[in-house]
C-alpha cells in the first residue's frame, strides 16, 4: 500500500468519524435546563390557545372547566362548573366569563338558588384577575424558580412526542399557582371565614410536585400535573376564651390538571348582548 493511499484511507476514517459524532450530537436529548429556557421563550410568543382544568383541594372543591384566551387582545372565554361538598350538601355553580375591551363579564348560575342565576356582572378587568385567566405566569414562575428540575423518559400525548419534566417547584410559585386557581362562586385559598390564619401561605408550603409535558417540536407546553401541600399553624379558635396552649395544625392538600391545546388558532371572543349591557360595579 502506497502512502498516498494510507494518507486517504485515514482522512475517510477521521471523515466518517467526525459525520457519526456530528449526529450524535445533533440526536442528543436537550437538558433539563434547556427546555425550560426554549419552553419560557415559546410561551411569551403565544398568541392564542385553549385551556382545560381540573382543579381539586382538600375542602371537597373540584373547578372544572374550559377556555379560549387571545393573549394580543387580552380577550378570554370561558366556562367553570365549580362543585363543593358531597352528597346533600352538595352545591353546583356553574360560571359563564367573558373578558373583552377592558371588561369582565360574569354570569354564575347556582343550583341551590332560587333564582339560579346571579344575572351578568361587569368589571374592569384588572392586571391580576387577567394573569389568573391566561396562568402564563404561573407557570414561567415554576419554571423560573424551581427548586429542584429532572428530565423523565419522553412519552407520547395523543401522539404528539414530548419532553417531561418533574419539577420540586419554590415555595412561592407553589403558593401563587394554588391561590390562581380561585374562581368566582368558589374558595379563596388565602382567607379563612371562620378567623383562623388560612393555612395556604408561602411559609407553609410542605411537599409539592408538577409533572410538564412539552411537545418537543415547538416547545410548547400541552399538559400539566401538579399536587401541592401546605401544613402549618392557623392559630387559635378566635371564638374561644382560651388562647390554645400548643400550636393548631391544619394541612390542605391541592391536585390540578391543565391541558393546553389549539395554540396560535384564530380565536374571535363575542360577548353575548345582554352581559354588555350589565351595570359596571368596581373590580374586586
Amino acid at each position: 500500500m502506497n502512502l498516498d493511499h494510507k494518507h486517504k484511507i485515514i482522512a475517510t476514517i477521521i471523515a466518517t468519524c467526525l459525520l457519526i459524532t456530528t449526529a450524535c450530537s445533533c440526536s442528543a436529548h436537550p437538558t433539563a435546563e434547556v427546555i425550560i429556557d426554549k419552553t419560557l421563550s415559546a410561551i411569551t410568543a403565544v398568541k392564542s390557545y385553549q385551556l382545560d382544568t381540573d382543579f381539586t383541594d382538600g375542602g371537597s372543591a373540584e373547578y372544572k372547566g374550559t377556555k379560549l384566551v387571545n393573549v394580543p387582545d387580552q380577550s378570554m372565554a370561558m366556562i367553570m362548573i365549580v362543585t363543593m361538598g358531597t352528597g346533600r350538601t352538595q352545591i353546583r355553580v356553574s360560571d359563564e366569563e367573558y373578558c373583552k375591551d377592558g371588561k369582565q363579564y360574569l354570569k354564575t348560575i347556582a343550583e341551590s338558588n332560587i333564582p339560579q342565576t346571579f344575572g351578568w356582572n361587569k368589571t374592569p378587568v384588572w392586571k391580576e384577575g387577567w394573569d389568573n385567566e391566561t396562568q402564563i405566569s404561573f407557570l414561567s414562575e415554576v419554571l423560573k424558580n424551581a427548586a429542584q428540575v429532572s428530565s423523565l423518559a419522553d412519552e407520547k400525548i395523543d401522539n404528539t412526542d414530548c419532553y417531561v419534566l418533574s419539577i420540586i417547584p419554590a415555595a412561592q410559585a407553589a403558593y401563587d399557582w394554588v391561590l390562581s386557581q380561585s374562581q368566582p362562586g368558589g374558595y379563596a385559598y388565602d382567607v379563612d371565614m371562620s378567623g383562623h390564619q388560612p393555612v395556604v401561605r408561602s411559609d407553609t408550603f410542605h411537599t409539592g410536585l408538577v409533572k410538564l409535558w412539552i411537545d418537543r417540536k415547538n416547545y410548547l407546553p400541552l399538559k400539566i400535573d401538579a399536587d401541592f401541600n401546605f401544613q402549618g399553624d392557623i392559630g387559635p379558635d378566635p371564638s374561644s376564651e382560651l388562647a390554645s396552649p400548643s400550636p393548631n395544625i391544619r394541612t390542605m392538600g391541592f391536585h390540578g390538571q391543565q391541558i393546553f391545546s389549539h395554540y396560535n388558532q384564530p380565536v374571535s371572543i363575542q360577548v353575548p348582548p345582554e352581559a354588555l349591557d350589565a351595570p359596571e360595579t368596581a373590580a374586586n
